[in-house]
């Protein structure tokens, strides 16, 4: 895993008790990611996957007000230019990488869950969200679809859910995305960290063996197909890139 001091320190890995812990530090960009982040995390969870001492992973965010909202398109011209060119988000890599994840990988979502960081939650077996958060797929408002975030759920949440999401482009609570099933706990934020940690408890005391053989199972044993709907949703967004003019919010 290669070292670059600019990143390293906006996505920290912690270790503790068995459990990895990896946080966006982004918190005055409400925790948006740049391809460089998303690179990062794919290493991180690469080095959690890797470690036998790892039970669990927690993916979170840094402070109260974001847990991630997506992609950083603070330069739009920069944002587009790089899809134009066939470059994706880095969305699609961490997607790919947690399919294969055999170790349990929950997200602690500690504030508001926008866009991409839609796209983070739908990878995670498990998510303990505190019920002041609102999640939404506000991408159309910004002339794009979130074809590789659908991607990401793979019929975990029925198509008419998604297709509200991302047709309407407005958020719903904490409680509406718990009736869905887009997070498994949600909680009063004075209760994330303990419902998280007795969460975690839980998970260590099974056998780790049965753990990840379940995990692959409810994956599935195939996972080709996955692989093949992120590559096709990272397409769409290239083609609709190319031809941004008539849709593009200027």
């Amino acid at each position: 895993m290669k070292s670059d001091p600019d990143i390293d320190g906006e996505v920290r890995y912690d270790l503790s008790n068995g459990v990895a812990t990896i946080s966006i530090c982004r918190e005055h960009k409400r925790n948006a990611l740049t391809p460089r982040h998303f690179s990062r995390l794919v290493d991180l969870l690469e080095k959690a996957a890797s470690e036998a001492s790892v039970r669990a992973i927690v993916l979170t965010g840094e402070g109260e007000r974001a847990f991630c909202s997506g992609a950083d398109i603070s330069s739009k011209d920069v944002f587009w230019q790089g899809l134009e060119e066939g470059t994706t988000t880095g969305l699609g890599d961490y997607l790919r990488c947690c399919r294969l994840l055999s170790k349990p990988l929950i997200g602690r979502i500690n504030g508001h869950c926008y866009a991409g960081g839609l796209g983070l939650l739908a990878a995670c077996d498990l998510a303990v969200a505190c019920d002041d958060v609102r999640f939404c797929l506000p991408e159309i408002k910004l002339g794009l679809f979130p074809y590789v975030v659908l991607a990401g759920f793979d019929n975990r949440v029925s198509r008419m859910a998604l297709t509200s999401l991302a047709l309407s482009g407005l958020p719903i609570s904490a409680a509406k995305a718990l009736e869905i099933g887009m997070i498994s706990h949600c909680v009063p934020r004075a209760e994330l960290d303990e419902t998280l940690m007795n969460l975690m408890r839980e998970l260590i005391l099974q056998p780790a063996l049965l753990i990840s053989e379940g995990l692959r199972a409810l994956k599935g044993q195939d996972s080709q197909a996955y692989m093949n709907s992120i590559d096709a949703a990272e397409a769409r967004i290239r083609a609709l890139a190319s031809e941004r003019h008539p849709f593009a919010v200027k």
